[in-house]
């Protein structure tokens, strides 16, 4: 009786039509004329600071949910029966970063008040960016005047809730400090990129579509490279009722993923950031490619069942779309990192979808029916929860891991196959253990590049599909030469910055002894120059971590090494100027490290670049920027609560009408 299906009926019955001769033509593949590399990444996620400690609990197949800790809110206040008791969760638990309410204002030259206004989602994004930036090798003022996009998901508005029950009076910087297009604009604004900056909203297929949209833009020339994430900090009980009132969320905290005693999700916060170009560009500038993006798509469900209900024919779609965007053989896949949100409902539709796919994919190359199963499936879901808004970029972190580190992380909590789950006779197997990643053959017997797929699905019908491919090159190692003595330069903000910096380049190369080369390379054009400087000289790992422990015990570094050391400040002084230009061309002329060092340490210019290097060198993914983990919090809330406000626990209608706000996730 609805109209709508009448119209679309009608719409369907113009298909005979012949199109247009413009629109019969072949579609341009833009991504086999213009693969898109990932070259810095950055992510802060449950219980892990950075992506070398999510790697680790990965790795062990940890489970990095914890009930909800007691500086958000009072979980007891709202556990119970949702169906009985008003404004009740019947979860506990989620994933949770560790430090939300931290923040180094001064660094971005924000002050203290307005930092305060600002949703933590904005504070913890702009980090990650400049981490991600930094984590390419190159200085975040590279960017600056550059058409470079800014792409992020986000949805919540947990800070808004919390400023409200608590009474907190708005002031100017409320509006902007709350709002999700300036979420994304304060980073282009502070950066000062030119490229398009928007907010992507399409529940939790939202760092994924925002990739899609990305990579649109720079295969259309709206902009030149990309910067993509996703965003979530969970501040509030409303989405917890709502969600619990729905019957999405887990009763017992953890997420089984296909496993046959699935019973819902469990929430998650955190962000994560990626930097793409052009991979001949990537390649041009010397860069480490952690993978390529074969190919995006994205698709909607369209009218099923109901609004939230999943559409296993519009999922396979999306694959069959992707794959053949990439050009890629399916029988060289091994790893999808699926949507996997452990519900009773979303799985085995997401398998159904797969396998339709699949098959399809199998039959259009012209092959039989897999043999053997050789595509792992996992979900991050079952390790930190659902990051909704973020899930796609948390998904995409994955992934870039387990093919640097060439293992396939497990899918924690699976003990029993889904009976709703049929794989026989797909390539498909659950990845029940983390194991090694083995790589596909060619049929002349080469090895081929590790490559996966990464879906993300809205629970109101957004659908996104990526596909990545390993950049074998990067994983190259580089040409042995002698490297000589190089010249290692650190800076930041503020004399105690500058000792968590050199800590953890110390921790580094003590951990990896990176080449050196490469090292020296990527901190001298790799990093923003600040104010207070280190410059040491070193010809070997071990003298370059004996003077780097010497500095941070506070103790004259010895021997020859002494030579080589300068510590100093940048910042103009009466009584000396900095090293003429003329001095410093001199200087690099006759390689003189040590000397060009000290003139650095004290305000000299110098382009790095000049030097002459034993063989051409690579820019190395480095630890970042240190930033300050200073409180920045509403004033006079001590945690997430006003000090010496018993009652700061939302009211019962407060909480209703949040509820009926909060934003929507897949179930």
């Amino acid at each position: 009786s609805s109209p709508l299906p009448r119209f679309a009926k009608a719409w369907d019955a113009q298909a005979h039509l012949a199109p247009p001769a413009a629109a019969s033509a072949a579609p341009v593949n833009r991504f086999h004329d213009m693969p898109i590399a990932i070259v810095g990444m950055s992510g802060v996620m449950p219980q892990s600071d950075d992506l070398d400690e999510f790697w680790q609990h990965l790795k062990n197949g940890d489970d990095l949910i914890s009930v909800i800790p007691e500086d958000r809110w009072d979980w007891r206040e709202y556990y119970g029966d949702p169906f009985k008791e008003v404004n009740k969760s019947n979860s506990k638990w989620g994933g949770f970063m560790k430090e939300v309410d931290k923040f180094d204002a001064l660094f971005f030259g924000i002050s203290r008040r307005e930092a305060q206004m600002m949703d933590p989602q904005q504070r913890i994004f702009l980090e990650t960016v400049w981490k991600a930036i930094e984590d390419s090798g190159h200085r975040v003022s590279d960017l600056s005047g550059t058409r470079t996009g800014l792409f992020v998901g986000v949805a919540t508005n947990d800070y808004v809730d919390v400023m409200n029950r608590l009474n907190i009076g708005l002031d100017g910087y409320s509006a902007s400090g709350n709002s999700h297009s300036v979420l994304a604009n304060r980073v282009s604004f502070l950066l000062n990129l030119r490229g398009p900056s928007a907010p992507i909203d399409t529940a939790c297929s939202s760092s994924l579509v925002a990739l899609h949209r990305a990579i649109e833009s720079i295969h259309t020339g709206s902009c030149d490279m990309a910067i993509v994430g996703g965003v979530q900090v969970m501040l509030s009980p409303a989405a917890y009722i709502s969600f619990g009132m729905a019957g999405m969320l887990s009763g017992d905290g953890k997420c089984k993923t296909f496993d046959k005693r699935a019973n819902g999700y469990v929430r998650g916060e955190g962000a994560g950031a990626i930097l793409l170009k052009p991979l001949a560009q990537a390649e041009a500038d010397g860069d480490h490619i952690y993978a390529v993006v074969r190919a995006t798509a994205e698709n909607h469900g369209g009218r099923v069942t109901t609004l939230t209900a999943p559409n296993s024919a519009a999922q396979a779609e999306l694959l069959i779309e992707a794959y053949d965007k990439a050009r890629m053989d399916p029988a060289t896949v091994g790893y999808i990192e699926c949507h996997g949100t452990g519900t009773g409902l979303g799985d085995p539709i997401e398998i159904q979808a797969l396998s339709k796919a699949f098959g399809e994919l199998y039959k259009r190359h012209e092959h039989a029916p897999a043999a053997a199963p050789h595509i792992g499936l996992s979900s991050a879901k079952t390790n930190i929860g659902h990051l909704e808004t973020a899930a796609g970029i948390a998904g995409i972190l994955r992934v870039l891991l387990a093919i640097r580190h060439r293992q396939i992380p497990a899918n924690v909590h699976f003990e029993e196959l889904n009976p709703y789950i049929n794989l026989a006779g797909s390539p498909f197997y659950i990845a029940d253990r983390t194991r090694d990643w083995e790589p596909a053959r060619a049929g002349d017997g080469s090895v081929l590049p590790r490559r996966a797929g990464v879906s993300s699905f809205g629970f109101g019908g957004a659908n996104a599909h990526i596909v990545l491919e390993e950049h074998p090159a990067s994983a190259m190692p580089a040409p042995a030469v002698e490297a000589g003595p190089q010249l290692f330069v650190l800076s930041a903000k503020t004399d105690d910055r500058l000792r968590a910096y050199a800590a953890a380049m110390l921790e580094r190369a003590e951990r990896a002894a990176p080449d050196l080369i490469d090292f020296a390379y990527t901190l001298q054009v790799g990093r923003d120059e600040m104010p207070e400087r280190l410059a040491v000289v070193a010809a070997s790992h071990d003298e370059l971590c004996r003077t780097l422990r010497a500095f941070l015990d506070g103790a004259a570094p010895d021997g020859a090494a002494a030579a080589g050391f300068s510590q100093g400040s940048s910042r103009p002084r009466k009584d000396a100027a900095p090293a003429s230009a003329d001095t410093v061309q001199a200087l690099i002329e006759a390689q003189d490290l040590a000397a060009l060092g000290a003139v650095w340490v004290n305000g000299a210019e110098v382009d790095w670049k000049c030097l002459r290097r034993p063989r051409t060198p690579r820019r190395l993914a480095l630890p970042t920027y240190p930033f300050a983990r200073e409180r920045c919090w509403i004033p006079g809330v001590e945690g997430f609560r006003r000090s010496g406000d018993a009652a700061a626990a939302m009211p019962a209608p407060a909480a209703a009408a949040a509820a009926a706000a909060a934003p929507s996730v897949v179930a």
